[in-house]
């Protein structure tokens, strides 16, 4: 191979590895550090606890929190409120239930996966209840200050007792599987 030829050879192996290197974008770090809020459509269901009251339907409420980034660990507070009315066994209907929260997730650029522990209160029209709440949510940023996510609860439902309910003999259990969009400031 001539000096011309070894010349060329080499500036298009230049020019092939320089272009790989632009087209492979790094990850889009997101910073998941301050004030949110939104709203969340969920699908709530009751299991039959020890009062035989179940029941099911959907759900509608808002929700607002803080969160921290240190490095790609979050840790937040957030509190939901969700409004709705659907029947149980014996004529006995939900009507909302707030929940404050703590989450502690793991963020990977424009994705957060986090664990959450809470307490609910749940209205009923017999009277108010309560219960301990843990579950798991995934969520994205999908446009500048925009995130929605998935969100799934276990609530274990304890009635006029204690609120750190997670008892061996709850009043009822229940679960929530919901969509959360949500404006992050």
């Amino acid at each position: 191979m001539n000096y011309s030829a070894k010349k060329t050879a080499s500036t298009l192996l230049s020019a092939a590895a320089l272009s790989a290197s632009m087209s492979v974008a790094p990850a889009v770090a997101q910073d998941w550090t301050g004030f949110y809020g939104g709203t969340q459509l969920q699908y709530f269901f009751a299991i039959e606890g020890a009062t035989n009251r179940d029941g099911e339907g959907v759900t509608a409420g808002l929700h607002a929190g803080y969160r921290h980034q240190y490095m790609e660990f979050v840790l937040g507070a957030e509190i939901e409120s969700n409004f709705f009315s659907f029947g149980m066994n014996g004529g006995n209907r939900f009507e909302n239930y707030t929940a404050p929260k703590l989450k502690v997730g793991y963020a990977n650029g424009p994705a957060l996966v986090s664990g959450i522990i809470g307490l609910g209160y749940y209205g009923t029209n017999f009277g108010q209840m309560r219960g301990g709440i843990f579950g798991a949510s995934v969520e994205y940023m999908v446009k500048d200050n925009w995130s929605v996510g998935v969100e799934a609860l276990y609530h274990d439902i304890a009635d006029h007792g204690s609120p750190f309910a997670f008892n061996p003999n709850p009043r009822g259990i229940a679960g929530t599987v919901g969509f959360k969009t949500s404006y992050n400031f």
